[in-house]
């Protein structure tokens, strides 16, 4: 494939080319950056190039620019913070959108909170073509957490629903439904580990370069890959299955009672989140 393109040269998009850039030597990352980095690790298979050279190609674009989350963090505590951050980083994206980046082509959003902003993206210029990462994380937590002790599920096959920025959770296959107590316990040994990965008040960036390098593998072997998506007809972004080869979403719908109440919760979030960022 002819490669991919990043917008962004933050410590996520560092650690991805450290780690899992030379693994695809036959694969061309162009990293456009707001401003040229001066310590931004080197790799024969990537150029870093100002926005201003950005222009749509056909090549799969990931968005992983934001502001600095952690001084929010430490400035507002983790009460409101998905809040803050989501304006924060909105505004720098409505920059993007200003220059008609986002116009054509297929975008994956990894600026926090994904979601939020890849719904806002989605809205904004009307692109049917724009999704959010970060649910290929989940599925791995989720993937060790039921292969763990006490919980008995480890050949489980399961997709993801509800969401990243909030939460998510396992749907099992063939109409298989939760035992008394089980979602809830899954859901926060969940956020127990995603709190783990957070140091200080500083977000976790090795799962972030997982996340870019799930999708590039994914693309690579024509593979498909838990991320989020619209949801058709009312366009709310929700976990879903994006299949590489087809170019094609398919969101996540088959719940059992107790996984419907929980998606109708997590939604309400999302929505209020969204009209948040609409004023």
């Amino acid at each position: 494939m002819g490669g991919f393109k990043i917008i962004g040269s933050g410590a996520i998009v560092k650690r991805f080319v450290e780690c899992f850039a030379p693994d695809y030597p036959n694969i061309q990352f162009a990293i456009y950056a707001r401003r040229t980095p001066t310590d931004f690790p080197g790799a024969t298979n990537v150029r870093v190039l100002p926005i201003e050279n950005f222009s749509e190609d056909g090549r799969p674009t990931i968005v992983c620019c934001s502001v600095c989350e952690e001084k929010i963090l430490r400035e507002n505590g983790c009460g409101k913070h998905r809040s803050l951050v989501a304006r924060a980083n909105i505004e720098l994206i409505r920059s993007l959108i200003d220059r008609r980046i986002f116009n054509r082509g297929i975008y994956f959003v990894l600026t926090n909170p994904s979601e939020v902003v890849g719904q806002y993206v989605a809205e904004q210029t009307a692109n049917p073509n724009v999704y959010s990462l970060g649910l290929s994380v989940d599925y791995v937590r989720y993937k060790n957490i039921l292969s763990g002790p006490n919980v008995g599920r480890a050949n489980a096959e399961f997709q993801l629903a509800g969401n990243h920025w909030d939460r998510s959770f396992p749907v099992f296959s063939g109409g298989d439904s939760y035992l008394r107590g089980e979602l809830d316990d899954l859901c926060v040994r969940y956020r127990r580990d995603v709190q783990k990965e957070f140091e200080d008040f500083r977000p976790p960036i090795q799962s972030g370069a997982d996340g870019i390098n799930h999708l590039v593998k994914a693309f690579v072997d024509q593979d498909s890959i838990p991320l989020s998506g619209p949801d058709r007809p009312c366009g709310n972004f929700t976990a879903g299955i994006f299949h590489t080869k087809l170019r094609q979403f398919v969101p996540t719908n088959a719940f059992d009672l107790e996984g419907r109440n929980l998606y109708q919760e997590i939604l309400r979030q999302h929505e209020s989140l969204i009209a948040e960022m609409r004023l």
